[in-house]
This record gives structure tokens, C-alpha cells and sequence, in this order.
């Protein structure tokens, strides 16, 4: 049984709805994308840091520098805690966060750490940029649908209308070249309908005729 809801309702719910799964998953990936990109920047700084701190002769105890304008503070430290292998660890202080690795070195724990303050506005500042373009995309998709959804209904509310001017004397077949491809055996299927039509009223007038001329014999005898 086909459903009460307008086609034109049901077109544009399925459009909207799937271009806006589709453009959900897509920036959710841009997203994660971008934020993965930005950190691992970060981590491959503080491992290039810590390999090269581990690598030298003389092992500073503690100090500060700057790597491709990423402020790095490093320390070296005992291995309390025995770490084999290098560990990353995001930390929130008063000061902001912080993205520390805890590189092994032996007994000695080279600890390499950077404020992700920044990184942390910036990836908020993208997410609210996403959200934002994300609402004004779903809603001229849905404008769109809508707009769609009315121009494919245009070739069936131009055959209801033909249709509706229809009657006995008027029986003329749809130009079948003036309809969209995808409409065209409604059409046909309409014009051998009007065949069927034309011919039913053609016996109807026919049998009116005959019985016309078999009355008109007694009735001019009885009038006689």
C-alpha cells in the first residue's frame, strides 16, 4: 500500500538527511584529520629533541629552546618508575596544557615537554569554523531539496492538469515528445487509455444512434 506522505515531503527527508550524514562524516574526518596533523608536528619535535638530548656525550641536566617556533623545555631526571619505552602524556596546569614525553636513557629519564595552549584554541577555533559552515551547508541543502524536489514534480503536475481537462469531446492524446524520458510510459500508458476512452464512446454514440433509429419507425406508425 503506498504511503499517504507527500513525495514531495519524502523526497527532500531522504535528500537532506543523506547529504547530512555525508557531510557529518566527512568534516568529523577532516577534523580528526587535522588535529592528528598538527599534534604529530608536535610529537615528532619533542622525539627529534629527546633523541638528540640522548645522543650526546655531555647530557644537560636542564634547559629551555625553541624548535620551528615550538618553545621545548627539557629535563633530565632518575627512572624512578623504570620506563622502557617512550611514553606520551597530556597535562593540565594552572599555567595551560602541556604534550610531555618521557624518553629512557639508561637510568636517566630525559622528560621533554611544550605548552599546547595554543594548539588546543587552534583546534577549537577549526571546530567551531566546521560547526558553523556545517549548519549554513545543511541548510542550503535543504533549500536545495526543496527546490529539486518541486522541478521534478513539474512534468506530473503538468500531466494532472492535461488530464483534468479531459471530457467526452476532448480526448486528444500527451505529446509524448514534450515529456521527461523518465515519464514517458506514463504517457503512453495515458494515450492508450484515451484510445480505449475514444473507442467506448464511439459504441456509446453508436448504440444511441441505433436505438434513435429503431424508435423512430413505431413512433411514426402509432403517430400515423
Amino acid at each position: 500500500m503506498l504511503s499517504q506522505k507527500s513525495l514531495r515531503t519524502k523526497f527532500t527527508l531522504q535528500l537532506a538527511s543523506a547529504s547530512t550524514m555525508l557531510i557529518l562524516v566527512f568534516s568529523t574526518m577532516l577534523y580528526h584529520y587535522i588535529k592528528i596533523s598538527i599534534y604529530e608536528t608536535v610529537v615528532h619535535v619533542l622525539n627529534k629533541e629527546a633523541m638528540n638530548t640522548s645522543s650526546s656525550a655531555d647530557i644537560v641536566i636542564l634547559y629551555n629552546k625553541e624548535l620551528g617556533h615550538i618553545p621545548v623545555k627539557v629535563a633530565v631526571v632518575e627512572n624512578i618508575d623504570d620506563i622502557k619505552k617512550p611514553k606520551y602524556t597530556k597535562r593540565e596546569d594552572s599555567v595551560g596544557s602541556h604534550l610531555v614525553l618521557e624518553y629512557p636513557k639508561g637510568d636517566k629519564l630525559i622528560v621533554v615537554s611544550t605548552d599546547t595552549s595554543f594548539y588546543d584554541n587552534l583546534i577549537e577555533q577549526i571546530l567551531t569554523n566546521i560547526i558553523i559552515l556545517n549548519s549554513t551547508m545543511i541548510f542550503l541543502i535543504i533549500f536545495y531539496a526543496l527546490f529539486l524536489s518541486r522541478s521534478l514534480l513539474i512534468p506530473v503536475k503538468k500531466l494532472s492538469s492535461r488530464l483534468s481537462k479531459l471530457n467526452e469531446t476532448v480526448l486528444d492524446h500527451i505529446d509524448e515528445s514534450g515529456v521527461p524520458e523518465e515519464f514517458k510510459p506514463l504517457a503512453r500508458g495515458i494515450n492508450r487509455l484515451i484510445d480505449r476512452i475514444r473507442v467506448f464512446v464511439g459504441y456509446q454514440k453508436e448504440l444511441f444512434i441505433g436505438i434513435a433509429h429503431e424508435l423512430k419507425t413505431p413512433l411514426a406508425v402509432m403517430k400515423t
